[in-house]
């Protein structure tokens, strides 16, 4: 049985997969989990492979965008890795991590998506 945390947060991945493919991505796989981490949603943008994570929060936005510390972002960038190493095909492409960030009701939710969100690091 799942909590209403791990509902609500199946709902915000939903309104950001629908969000993305919206944009023209190619949904790969959802919710890669490996021993070093988990990506939400894997995608094709282009010849680009897109690792999305999703963040919710009800209060605001800036609490979604906020909540993902460098420990959070370093488990990404593992799990991807992996995800690469049982993936060799897709090792070629580009690789990008996009941020999701879902506020408010999510019978209207407000979504900022942030492209390449950890370039800077």
């Amino acid at each position: 049985m799942r909590t209403s945390q791990q509902q609500d947060g199946g709902g915000a991945e939903a309104i950001a997969l629908a969000h993305l493919q919206d944009h023209g991505m190619i949904l790969l796989e959802r919710n890669f989990t490996c021993r070093v981490g988990e990506i939400d949603l894997l995608m094709r943008d282009g010849d680009t492979l897109v690792m999305a994570e999703v963040r919710y929060r009800t209060s605001n936005i800036e609490d979604a965008l906020h909540s993902i510390g460098f420990q959070k972002r370093q488990r990404i960038r593992r799990a991807a890795m992996k995800f690469l190493q049982e993936n060799p095909a897709l090792a070629e492409h580009p690789l990008r991590f996009d941020v999701i960030a879902i506020s408010g009701l999510l019978e209207k939710p407000h979504i900022v998506w942030i492209a390449d969100a950890f370039q800077d690091e």
